[in-house]
C-alpha cells in the first residue's frame, strides 16, 4: 500500500497486520478521481482510519487538514507513524476513540467537513446512525460529501440517498451530499 498521488507520492504506508481491511490503491484513485474539485484546501474526515490511508491521500493532494478517527491502539500507532513518513503530520489530527462516541465532539470540534470517508468494519451495526448523524448534524460543510465504503449487500439509511455509487466486487461507494441550510438560515 502506497500513497497515490500528490507531495507524498509512491511513499509506503504501514498497517498494523491483521484484522484491518485497508482501502484498495484502485477504490482510492477512483475515490479521489470522483472527488478532485473538492479536495484542495478541503477539511477532510477519516472516519474508522485504520492506517490513515485515505485521510493521508487527501493531504497529498492538497487537502487543508485530515481529521483521522480511530479505535484501535494499533491503528493509531500505523495512522501516526505513516503522517510521520509522509511528512504530513502537522495537518493530520489524530483522535482515538469509537465513532458513536466522539462524532458530535470531532465535528464540534474539527468541523464542518468538506469531505467526510467512512469505512467501517464489515458487519459495523452503527454505520447507519454513523450516516444518519453525519447527515442532520452540521459535521458536513454545505455542498460537502460524505462518502461511505460499505459491503453491497449493506444497505444505507432511508434518508441517505446516493447521488452516485461505485462497485468493486462486493464493496460500493456510495456518496451522499449534505443537506443545504437554507431552511435554518433563512430570515423570511
Amino acid at each position: 500500500m502506497r500513497v497515490i498521488a500528490g507531495s507524498a507520492r509512491g511513499v509506503p504506508l504501514r498497517s498494523p497486520g491483521a484484522g484491518l481491511r485497508p482501502t484498495t490503491d484502485a477504490i482510492r484513485e477512483t475515490l479521489f478521481n470522483s472527488l478532485q474539485a473538492l479536495i484542495p484546501e478541503a477539511r477532510f474526515l477519516d472516519l474508522y482510519a485504520g492506517t490513515g490511508s485515505v485521510g493521508i491521500e487527501a493531504l497529498s493532494r492538497g487537502a487543508a487538514q485530515a481529521v483521522f478517527v480511530e479505535r484501535s491502539a494499533a491503528g493509531l500507532k500505523a495512522i501516526r507513524l505513516n503522517l510521520a513518513n509522509t511528512r504530513l503530520a502537522e495537518r493530520g489530527v489524530v483522535v482515538p476513540g469509537d465513532i458513536p462516541k466522539v462524532l458530535e465532539r470531532v465535528c464540534r470540534d474539527y468541523g464542518p467537513f468538506d469531505v467526510v470517508f467512512v469505512d467501517p468494519p464489515y458487519g459495523e451495526d452503527a454505520l447507519p446512525a454513523v450516516v444518519a448523524g453525519l447527515l442532520q448534524r452540521t459535521g458536513l460543510a454545505a455542498g460537502g460529501v460524505l462518502v461511505v465504503q460499505h459491503p453491497v449487500e449493506v444497505e444505507l439509511p432511508a434518508a441517505a440517498v446516493p447521488y452516485r455509487q461505485k462497485r468493486f466486487g462486493h464493496t460500493r461507494l456510495s456518496f451522499l451530499q449534505a443537506a443545504p441550510a437554507a431552511a435554518e438560515s433563512d430570515g423570511g
